[in-house]
């Protein structure tokens, strides 16, 4: 509905502008009534507005910008802007613990044949020493 300005009834703001769009419209007594609601709230207003309390009506409709209000407001644009990330980020994560967890085996097996080459060569070492010792 279209968006009007208007003196509100409604005690804690009575006399003041309150901007809000119109979600219904009545006849009573020959005079048109309306129903509003703020965009932000969940509710229609308590108070009826009269068309005498109209201060104006809002012309200008910036498409774009209430489009992507929308969008952003919507439970796709949250799942895609929330979920989808920490998804990836999830997916992500198990891949790299996954490639560390290959890389530190790898480590590993690479140590233990290094440990034993060393052992081999040290004991094939001493042997030679030791039977050039005995030769000696």
């Amino acid at each position: 509905g279209d968006v009007i300005t208007f003196y509100s009834k409604d005690p804690t703001i009575r006399g003041l502008p309150n901007t809000h769009r119109i979600t219904d419209i009545r006849i009573e007594n020959g005079n048109f009534v309306f129903i509003t609601k703020g965009d932000a709230n969940a509710i229609s207003d308590a108070y009826e507005v009269d068309s005498s309390s109209i201060i104006g009506v809002y012309q200008k409709n910036l498409i774009t910008l209430g489009k992507a209000g929308r969008i952003f407001q919507s439970r796709s644009f949250i799942f895609i802007l929330l979920v989808v990330p920490a998804v990836l980020l999830f997916v992500f994560e198990i891949i790299n613990l996954a490639k560390t967890a290959k890389n530190v085996e790898k480590e590993k097996i690479e140590g233990k044949e290094a440990d034993n080459d060393g052992a081999t060569k040290e004991s094939e070492g001493t042997g030679t020493e030791e039977g050039k010792n005995e030769s000696d």
